[in-house]
């Protein structure tokens, strides 16, 4: 790659640091806007009509989009160039959100939330491909250690973007607000991003995806992350049910309990990078892995009192974040060559959505068995350490 159009380090300076927090901001702008979708499900229902399971298609395209499509983005990414995919992912992103507003149907609703969905996968494979372009070193392990925080933090932006509409006559308001946010991103980065993914004769990268199959390291790394996700997304969908069915807490606290955990999760993602360099990447990951599963152990445990069933589930929501910053920092260690970051980030997406999704539901359905929600975690978390220590020696990044 030209000197002129590699973006690290030594060339990028101070101004990196931009690169790198827009680069998470886009992806956290990109999942607010499926986060914003449960506070105004209600008047999306009055509205229109309909019942909850129309309604609730406008949230599960977006969900839907990324089991299906991520790897198929990712190849996207390689053929056109991160910096392109994410241009277009947010215009696009930013007209759906503008036909949600207008859709004077159901029908035209859930079609423009289909096509956000598009914009969706953009807006979350693009940047960590980009940064795995532009960073190197430790300043590319913090990139990718604060990039990995953006699902936390767009889960407490969304409900934000419709709070002050959910309710009202204006709900549709929320998708001008998030137009708007993804818009001022797109402008910002207009002077901030400016090389092209190129080759060393300055083409653009025509990557293929085949390798992503034939490496084990890349295999493995995924399967832990997807662990991660099918954890960490299956706590989310039980612990209000859990803490309303076995605590007695009321169905707002509850919901304030989980947003509480997101806020936990992202500043989990944010602690593994000085407990790494502190401890060394080895120690490190038996630490995160024992405090995870005693955690969930306590937390889900119906005899313990309620003030260490919710400090037990901080300390597990604090491992679950680390756990998936450190699996995102192995990332760009993992492509032979910058170029190859969108297919990288695509299988990781993918993976990640497929064994949410299944987490998702498997979970909820066990909350009335706390013993077969401890041994799921412990099983979750095992294969966690099984598949993130196997055969990824050459894959681990030094701190």
């Amino acid at each position: 790659m030209a000197p002129r159009q590699q973006i690290d380090d030594r060339a990028a300076g101070a101004g990196a640091w931009s690169l790198i927090v827009l680069a998470w901001a886009m992806s956290m702008i990109g999942t607010a806007g499926l986060a914003q979708i449960p506070s105004v499900l209600a008047d999306i229902m009055r509205s229109f009509g309909v019942g909850p399971g129309p309604a609730g298609l406008s949230l599960s395209a977006l969900f839907a989009a990324a089991a299906v499509g991520s790897l198929a983005s990712g190849w996207v990414i390689n053929r056109l160039g991160a910096e392109r995919v994410i241009w277009m992912s947010g215009l696009l992103y930013a007209a759906a959100d503008l036909a949600a507003y207008a859709a004077p149907t159901i029908t035209w609703f859930i079609v423009a939330r289909c096509v956000a969905s598009i914009g969706f996968l953009g807006l979350t494979n693009g940047p960590p491909a980009l940064l795995i372009r532009a960073t190197s070193g430790r300043r590319q392990h913090a990139a990718m250690t604060l990039w990995s925080t953006f699902v936390p933090a767009g889960w407490v932006i969304g409900p934000l973007l419709s709070a002050a509409v959910a309710g009202g006559e204006n709900w549709r308001l929320t998708f001008l607000f998030h137009a708007a946010a993804v818009g001022t991103l797109m402008a910002i980065g207009a002077l901030a991003i400016r090389a092209p993914s190129a080759g060393p004769d300055g083409a653009p990268a025509r990557g293929g995806i085949g390798f992503l199959f034939r490496n084990r390291q890349i295999l493995f790394v995924a399967l832990a992350l997807g662990l991660s996700a099918f954890v960490g997304v299956g706590i989310n969908g039980v612990v209000p049910l859990y803490f309303v069915r076995y605590h007695g807490l009321s169905a707002a606290a509850a919901a304030l309990l989980l947003a509480g955990g997101s806020i936990v999760n992202f500043f989990g993602g944010l602690a593994f990078l000085p407990t790494a360099t502190a401890l060394g990447l080895r120690k490190a990951t038996i630490l995160i892995v024992g405090v995870g599963i005693v955690g969930l152990g306590a937390a889900f445990a119906p005899t313990e009192p309620l003030g260490v069933a919710i400090f037990a589930l901080v300390v597990a929501l604090l491992a679950v974040g680390m756990v998936t910053a450190m699996l995102t920092t192995r990332m760009p260690s993992l492509a032979h060559s910058p170029l190859q970051g969108g297919a990288i980030a695509g299988l990781m997406s993918q993976s990640t959505s497929i064994f949410g999704l299944i987490g998702g539901a498997a979970y909820p359905s066990l909350v009335s068995n706390p013993l077969m929600l401890i041994a799921l975690s412990v099983i979750g978390w095992l294969g966690i350490a099984a598949s993130s220590s196997a055969r990824t020696a050459a894959a681990t990044p030094a701190l």
